[in-house]
């Protein structure tokens, strides 16, 4: 019996440990929703993470992680498989099939680029008909064994009221046409979600109430400020070309590239993501330095310092410090 859920409907669920069973294959168009929903997963079990890439470590190599419990009895009740590019596992029906006891036995979930039950066939499954003969049999039967949630793009109207919802809590009015120019510019929840932080704080570092079209213009087009391009010209030593990086983030929006940068300075130093972890282990002390040096940064500029000569003074002083 297949066992499917709109992503929707599954996050109300999460209230409840016994709601949720394993393994779990997740995939449709919204991407942000689903890797929202597995930081949900991972919060209520208090789990750590494991990420893979099954174009790049092979479903057997995963496996013989999970079959070896009794050795690591600990780390594996504490741990959950995540297993992106999911539909090279199904490529391979009979692989996937005689590993199915294992997966059951951790806690895996798996997700796909590619549509693994058509959505169309979905849309008769939500109306409460049968489609298990439209699925092949050898396909139907591991499926069975999966809690499914299909992400479906999330209609224009619906985005618009949890925006809405989302200002309101800040107590901040986003007039009409800013809402279609910062839909217009937005092309997925992710940046979406990204631009309506760098608006919220803008409006509550200015304390403005309203924000209009041209505050959209003016924070979210245009200004763009490559993360991991500017880090990297520090993490090098090559401090010349990234003070001009960071000067021209600067420039393009004083309010929110030292905002921007902290931030994200804050979740490589926390392993918000398994990059993050690698990145803060082979870097620690730069990365350090930096968000140091950064928060020093945004103090002197409130004092109408230079930024250029801030720049070079500051990283001196952290190079030459043990911190």
């Amino acid at each position: 019996m297949l066992k499917i859920h709109t992503i929707s409907n599954f996050r109300k669920l999460l209230k409840n440990k016994e709601n949720i069973t394993f393994p779990i294959l997740f995939y449709g168009p919204e991407e942000f929703l689903i890797k929202d929903t597995i930081d949900k997963i991972i919060k209520l079990f208090n789990l750590k993470r494991k990420v893979y890439f099954l174009s790049e470590i092979p479903l057997e190599e995963i496996i013989k992680n999970l079959s070896n419990f009794s050795l690591f009895e600990d780390d594996q009740e504490n741990s959950v498989y995540i297993c992106f590019e999911a539909e090279k596992a199904f490529e391979n029906i009979n692989t996937l099939k005689s590993y199915l006891k294992y997966l059951k036995q951790g806690k895996v979930i798996f997700i796909s680029k590619e549509d693994i039950i058509p959505p169309k066939l979905l849309v008769y499954y939500f109306k409460g008909k049968d489609i298990s003969a439209y699925i092949k049999k050898e396909l139907l039967e591991i499926l069975s064994d999966f809690l499914i949630i299909y992400s479906p793009k999330i209609k224009k109207e619906k985005i618009k009221t949890l925006i809405l919802q989302k200002f309101s809590k800040y107590k901040i009015n986003l007039s009409e046409k800013a809402l279609e120019k910062l839909l217009e510019i937005t092309t997925d929840l992710f940046s979406l979600k990204n631009e309506t932080d760098k608006l919220i704080l803008y409006a509550l570092e200015t304390k403005k109430k309203t924000l209009d079209e041209n505050d959209i213009e003016k924070l979210c087009v245009g200004f763009d400020f490559d993360f991991w391009e500017t880090l990297n010209l520090y993490l090098e030593g090559d401090y010349k070309k990234f003070i001009k990086y960071f000067e021209k983030a600067y420039r393009e929006n004083p309010y929110l590239s030292i905002p921007f940068y902290l931030g994200r300075l804050k979740n490589i130093i926390k392993g918000k993501t398994s990059y993050d972890k690698i990145i803060f282990q082979r870097y620690k002390s730069k990365v350090l330095k930096l968000y140091s040096l950064l928060i020093d940064l945004d103090i002197f500029l409130r004092q109408e310092y230079n930024l250029r000569f801030l720049l070079e003074r500051l990283i001196f002083e952290k190079e030459k410090s043990n911190l």
